[in-house]
């Protein structure tokens, strides 16, 4: 059976993806191409900037044939993939990248059929995470959560944790989740300072709290929850600055296992 890169795009610009080592990267080019298809990997794929169109694609991880798109959509962004073994779940927002007025949306990962739309959300709204039976995602400062096999236009989801007065997130801050077997571990953003929340996947009070600064990835393995916290943003005569960090379940003694400049993403295996 073959296995996938899966990404996604909002395409502004042209693109051209390569891979090396079985690791694809996604290469953007200059602004303003009209559409064209790539046939090989190493191809450039150039498509028309239409006030924004969010793609969802997969690519082979042996890197041989083209990239295959899954889904489409115009004038929305794509955000937060994650995948079960026959879908993949997807935030769809508005291209101001406001996170308001989401929609929570699974499509086949072989592209068939159309796009199953599985809530609703009115308000800002990030993260994302599925397990056998629900997706998950944070909204208003909150955990919701809804089924994943049925398809409701008219849901917005069940509210699992209490309201917190919180301000608009940008990209990095923007909320995260990853769960373990039983219960959800997510972020918040007050506009000052984040912090990480450790719940029951049953709703309620949060199991433990942490403080962090920008927790951009949130990664569980080994029952140990692993996260990359960014203590300053780059920005024109600034480097950025990050450190990789973990706790146990417990909540207890958090530490760095890495830290430094231009830190912005990490995975985690078994070892």
């Amino acid at each position: 059976m073959r296995s996938w890169f899966w990404f996604s795009l909002t395409l502004t610009a042209s693109f051209s993806v390569r891979a090396a080592d079985k690791v694809a990267v996604v290469d953007f080019g200059t602004p303003g191409f009209s559409q064209s298809e790539g046939k090989a990997l190493g191809d450039t794929y150039s498509l028309t900037h239409n006030g924004g169109r969010g793609i969802i694609a997969k690519l082979a991880k042996d890197g041989r044939g083209a990239m295959r798109t899954v889904y489409t959509v115009e004038g929305q962004v794509i955000m937060h993939l994650v995948l079960d073994d026959t879908y993949v779940y997807f935030l769809e927002v508005a291209p101001d990248l406001d996170n308001s007025a989401a929609n929570v949306k699974r499509v086949a990962k072989d592209g068939s059929g159309s796009a199953e739309l599985l809530a609703a959300v009115a308000d800002s709204c990030g993260g994302l995470a599925v397990d056998a039976l629900s997706v998950y995602w944070v909204q208003d400062g909150a955990l919701f959560q809804a089924p994943k096999a049925q398809s409701c236009p008219t849901c917005a989801g069940t509210r699992l944790t209490p309201l917190l007065s919180t301000s608009p997130s940008g990209y990095i801050i923007g909320p995260r989740l990853a769960l373990d077997g039983d219960s959800v571990y997510w972020s918040s953003y007050d506009g000052v300072s984040a912090t990480i929340h450790h719940t029951s996947k049953m709703g309620g009070a949060d199991l433990w709290t942490l403080a962090a600064k920008g927790p951009s990835s949130l990664v569980v393995s080994n029952e140990k929850l692993y996260w990359l916290d960014v203590t300053q943003q780059s920005g024109p005569n600034t480097t950025g600055q990050a450190k990789i960090m973990s706790v146990g379940s417990d909540g207890r003694t958090p530490e760095t296992l890495v830290e430094g400049e231009g830190l912005f993403a990490f995975s985690v295996d078994e070892n």
